[in-house]
């Protein structure tokens, strides 16, 4: 175990204003992991590899929060009219990042696009839109657990209420095979994803940093916290 309290990486979102690109994130997951216990590192866009290595090995876990969305080129579908992109340069960065988080041990937790980021990366596809999920506001509702794994461990039982806030969704025809579905909600919405092996990998189509039951907030965010302070 370590003796000191876990640093995670946290992605960010960007806006440009007067012609600069700034950086922002929305305090709920910032204040979710300081209170499991963790330390928040924000990791804004850099252009040096070489810092971005760096950077990454300073983590004991990482967490990829939501916003807009993934541009569907990045999944190998066509955008349409429901579509609202994120700024190109957090999702090209986004994309990057990933793909090196992915390939190191240390746990990854996933937050609505975050999720979705997870699957993307490991080659699934997204629904550009579903309606009734809460896009750009918190929509409560039932979901199932479906399957073994972090989430039945953590609950003990089949169903959670959970908060989303969103209008797309992983496709479940063509989720990556190294991910698994754990959570759907009764009309076949993919909710929750885990990795297949034993290393921490948890995406949540919902906010549990934001959610109003705060039993199951701290839950989710210790489980990842306590994940991260183990040697990886």
């Amino acid at each position: 175990m370590k003796k000191i309290k876990p640093i995670i990486g946290l992605n960010m979102d960007c806006s440009i204003r007067k012609d600069r690109l700034w950086h922002e994130i929305p305090e709920n997951y910032v204040n979710a992991i300081v209170e499991a216990g963790g330390v928040p590192s924000l990791f804004p866009i850099f252009r040096d590899k070489q810092l971005i290595t760096e950077q990454i090995n300073q983590y004991d876990g990482f967490l990829f929060m939501g916003g807009d969305d993934y541009p569907a080129k990045y999944f190998g579908m066509k955008s349409d009219s429901n579509e609202d992109p994120m700024l190109k340069q957090r999702a090209d960065y986004d994309i990057k990042i990933a793909k090196m988080i992915l390939d190191t041990q240390i746990p990854i937790l996933g937050i609505c696009g975050g999720c979705q980021l997870i699957n993307i990366v490991k080659g699934g596809k997204m629904i550009l839109h579903i309606e009734g999920h809460g896009k750009g506001r918190d929509v409560y509702h039932s979901v199932n657990i479906v399957r073994d794994g972090i989430l039945k461990n953590l609950f003990k039982k089949d169903k959670l209420r959970i908060n989303s806030g969103h209008h797309q969704a992983i496709d479940p025809n063509f989720i990556s095979d190294e991910l698994k579905i754990t959570a759907m909600t009764d009309d076949g919405v993919v909710e929750a994803v885990e990795g297949m092996e034993e290393r921490f990998i948890l995406g949540l189509q919902w906010h549990p940093e934001r959610i109003d039951d705060v039993d199951q907030r701290k839950a989710i965010f210790k489980r990842f916290i306590n994940e991260c302070k183990m040697d990886h």
